[in-house]
């Protein structure tokens, strides 16, 4: 779904610089967006050091975080 909506974005705007920005976990091996041209990708920003992440949050959020 993020890879469509890269697409759809860049097609919006053809002649605008698209910055898409991953944590400290991703890479360019490890996401298929990558896929998308026209596309600059950032990596580690936040840094290197993970404190959470949106799988985490709504892992928790799913849970048992009632009480």
């Amino acid at each position: 779904m993020l890879h469509r909506t890269l697409v759809t974005i860049k097609q919006k705007y053809p002649n605008e610089q698209i910055i898409f920005c991953n944590g400290g976990d991703r890479n360019d091996s490890n996401i298929p967006e990558m896929s998308v041209s026209g596309i600059d990708f950032k990596f580690s920003i936040g840094g290197e050091d993970k404190k959470n992440s949106s799988s985490w949050i709504l892992k928790n959020w799913q849970g048992d975080s009632e009480e």
